[in-house]
């Protein structure tokens, strides 16, 4: 592997040839995906949410309107997006009070200026998770890293409609850069504070870090917390808080009235479609019995690994990055980008097991990380909605993003529990000066 890449960079020919058909890929791709966007009138349609909801905010509205579906539905309307019948506005109201100010622009001045904001939050995430990954990038693995990261189906989703997890996605890979590139703990929780803001999930990284004793970004984070969320009290009125986690949970369970997978990428997406293909016979009940199984299995393994001393940046940063996937029962297709440090990961450890001579776990490694992207990329998402078009008996390939989870959970899980030595070994180490002050 390494005598083929070496020859590929000697090759100048060759190297012409590769950003060519990579660029055209990309081009050809996100342009499908983008006009699809536009002819669904879906550019912007979850911002049309945020922006409601600032509205809110500048209106001097109440919480109880911060979260009226049909005056959400009724606004989506008035701007001529089409209404889906159990989507609403589901995020905190700290959230709403922090990014207000955008409230005060025009709707596609607004708008537009969210998506190009969530366009550069992308671009950083990725630039802080290769520093934290790897401690030298090449021109040419630059390269290779934008293709991928700019050909990901869930970057694209979530940039055109507008959502926040591009943010969600730089404000973790922020925080990782604060503690093992920057040596700066106390700061990396503020980033995670903002993430905790925008979607409650991330709060569970807090765990980690509780869990890897990192009591600096921990207090940071809360402290962050405390201080929007008075804020945000002082905007709606004391029952902001009490208002928002009594309908947290039944958001959650609105949200998955959608429908299974595709839509809903997690183990209880994927099981209800086969349920609802006829394909299992499983009650509701014993899908959430299957997924809290896998989950408390995860969870347990996660505890063990957590508690080891010498945990590579990088194993932690992709288990941080995925928790608030693994843990959660609705997991949708844009949510897939916090999957990015994982697959990075494990092509870093795989080019050193194959630069140490130890083909048979690189190539495994390997096949996880061109798999996963493979998977996750926009002409896999366009070549499988043809497929199903044309034969809709092949419904299961459907779950391409929830398979993409399946095998990069384990490999980041079997690194995670190697030994110490052997992970110096590979590659996966602390990175020159990057002891981390607790």
């Amino acid at each position: 592997m390494q005598q083929v890449i070496r020859k590929l960079r000697n090759s100048h020919i060759a190297r012409i040839h590769a950003i060519a058909l990579g660029t055209a890929i990309l081009v050809w791709s996100i342009y499908g995906e983008w006009t699809g966007l536009y002819g669904l009138h879906f550019i912007g349609y979850d911002y049309t949410f945020f922006y409601y909801a600032f509205q809110t905010v500048i209106h001097h509205g109440t919480v109880a309107e911060l979260y009226d579906i049909h005056a959400q539905h009724a606004f989506l309307k008035s701007y001529g997006y089409p209404v889906i019948r159990y989507d609403q506005y589901v995020y905190p109201p700290q959230f709403a009070v922090l990014f207000s100010f955008l409230g005060w622009l025009p709707f596609r001045v607004s708008m537009w200026t969210w998506i190009s904001a969530n366009v550069l939050a992308y671009g950083l995430g990725v630039f802080f998770t290769t520093r934290v990954i790897f401690s030298k990038v090449t021109p040419e693995g630059g390269l290779l890293i934008g293709f991928v990261v700019l050909i990901m189906t869930p970057f694209h989703i979530d940039a055109g409609v507008g959502n926040v997890n591009s943010l969600i996605f730089c404000m973790i890979s922020l925080s990782f850069y604060l503690m093992y590139r920057a040596n700066r703990p106390l700061w990396a929780g503020v980033p995670i504070a903002v993430a905790i803001i925008c979607k409650v999930t991330p709060i569970a990284i807090l765990v980690l870090f509780v869990l890897r004793r990192r009591w600096k970004p921990n207090l940071s984070a809360i402290g962050t917390l405390v201080l929007v969320s008075l804020i945000s009290v002082s905007v709606f009125g004391f029952d902001t808080i009490t208002v928002y986690l009594h309908r947290f949970l039944s958001f959650g369970h609105t949200s998955m009235k959608n429908g299974p997978a595709p839509y809903n990428q997690s183990l209880i997406g994927v099981l209800e479609m086969f349920v609802s293909h006829h394909a299992l016979t499983l009650s509701t009940r014993l899908q959430y019995d299957c997924f809290f199984a896998v989950s408390l299995i995860i969870g347990l393994l996660v505890l063990v690994i957590s508690r080891k001393k010498d945990l590579s940046p990088a194993v932690e940063f992709s288990l941080a990055s995925f928790i608030p996937l693994i843990f959660s029962p609705l997991v949708e297709q844009m949510h897939l980008m916090l999957a990015i440090p994982a697959i990075l990961s494990v092509i870093q450890a795989a080019m050193t097991f194959f630069k140490n001579k130890n083909v048979k776990p690189g190539v495994l490694l390997f096949g996880v990380g061109v798999v996963a992207i493979v998977l996750l990329s926009l002409p896999a998402t366009f070549a499988l909605n043809e497929v199903v078009r044309r034969f809709p008996s092949l419904y299961f390939v459907h779950t391409q993003m929830w398979l993409a989870m399946a095998i990069l959970v384990p490999a980041v899980l079997w690194l995670g529990m190697r030994r110490g030595d052997e992970t110096t070994r590979f590659g996966l180490r602390f990175l020159p000066g990057e002891s981390v002050r607790n």
